[in-house]
């Protein structure tokens, strides 16, 4: 009897169990000052990637299927978003959330990531990940819920 890892651990739930506990862990440690930067970050990033016409002309990328160009432009913009945004102290008065806040700001945060993730790419990669995975991030409906839930977050987040 061989232990077989492909019947314990699909790989996108480990791609997605990752970002879950990266997430958290980016609360827990440097993320707590940094919370709304980051989501910020995360909105504009994921709005510029969805929108931005010339993606497809960047060199070095351009010969990438489309959907793993936005998925590369959503990442680095969020990271230069976050870099500017916390270096320059844009959100500086902002809420410094604590406790059981940070958990839910973690799953937050995680869900919207993959949930950006999952809007970029196409019908027939959707199909093929497993169906807890489709049926929480890659349907409409939840989708949605995990791309509004930041902002509705921030107006029920007390934090001090």
């Amino acid at each position: 009897m061989s232990f077989d890892v492909s019947q314990f651990l699909v790989l996108d739930a480990l791609i997605a169990t990752s970002v879950l506990v990266g997430s958290l862990l980016f609360m827990y440690t440097i993320g707590r000052y940094s919370i709304v930067p980051m989501i910020a970050a995360l909105g504009m990033s994921a709005a510029f990637a969805a929108l931005a016409p010339y993606v497809g002309h960047i060199p070095g990328i351009a010969t990438w299927p489309e959907f793993q160009q936005r998925i590369a432009i959503f990442v680095v913009v969020a990271i230069l978003g976050y870099v500017v945004f916390r270096r320059q102290s844009y959100f500086e008065p902002s809420v410094v959330p604590n406790g059981f806040e940070l958990v839910v700001c973690g799953l937050l945060i995680s869900g919207f990531i993959l949930a950006v993730i999952g809007a970029f790419l196409p019908a027939e990669i959707l199909t093929t990940l497993s169906p807890h995975l489709r049926v929480i991030f890659g349907d409409e409906l939840p989708r949605t819920l995990w791309l509004a839930a930041p902002i509705v977050v921030f107006g029920v987040m007390r934090g001090r």
